[in-house]
């Protein structure tokens, strides 16, 4: 059974998933080379992956972590095209306790709509992060529409970890910009150490046999494929 956690004012409570390094995919050590290899050194240890049309598996380029190295409040600049958007996402502390995931617009700012089972222990009872967790955020457009949703990762880099994901759906008026129905939380997942993000697939390894689920956008919503 799962609660429905929304990120509002004050707290987000929560608790947790599964996965080993057992995938299909390999870290794809030409991909560090050839790339940038501060950016992938840095990524390493991260929740999230990008796994591009070739299988090869890469960091994400628009991608930010909290709570790892600082709680200081990190932000994600936004790259959507839309006539209505926000500048960047903001994750951090909220006040007087709880974690925020806060999307900001020029004068307003709205909190993501965010999901998590009762067994994911990433958060304690006030909504922080307990001992061990850290916060992944990134963009992904798993629907090719040019409006990428933002993937929100929380684990412990082990056996635990939480993945959502959110769609942005742009209002015709900016005096609209603050209404919490502009986001919608289209797939909220259980997985262990990392997720890989395809063209349109998110696949979370479990255990050390090479296991895994998959789940594909396919006709608005995420189907399970494996």
């Amino acid at each position: 059974m799962k609660k429905e956690i929304v990120m509002m004012v004050s707290v987000l409570a929560v608790g947790g998933g599964g996965y080993l390094l057992g995938s299909q995919h390999e870290e794809n050590q030409s991909a560090v080379s050839s790339g940038s290899a501060d950016l992938a050194s840095a990524q390493e240890g991260n929740l999230l992956r990008l796994v591009d049309a070739g299988g090869t598996v890469r960091p994400l380029s628009n991608s930010k972590t909290w709570g790892k190295t600082s709680f200081d409040d990190t932000t994600l600049q936004l790259n959507y095209q839309t006539a209505v958007r926000p500048e960047f996402l903001r994750v951090g502390r909220n006040t007087p306790n709880g974690t925020r995931f806060l999307a900001k617009f020029p004068g307003s700012a709205v909190n993501l709509p965010l999901k998590f089972s009762d067994s994911f222990e990433g958060f304690n009872k006030w909504g922080e992060l307990n001992q061990g967790y850290y916060v992944q955020i990134a963009e992904h457009d798993f629907d090719s529409d040019d409006v990428p949703e933002i993937v929100v990762a929380v684990g412990n880099g082990l056996l635990d970890m939480a993945v959502n994901v959110v769609k942005y759906h742009a209002p015709q008026s900016s005096s609209n910009a603050a209404r919490a129905e502009n986001w919608e939380l289209i797939g909220s997942f259980s997985g262990q150490q990392k997720a890989y993000l395809g063209h349109d697939t998110i696949e979370l390894p479990f255990g050390s046999q090479g296991l895994f689920r998959e789940y594909t956008w396919v006709k608005r919503k995420f189907v399970r494929t494996n």
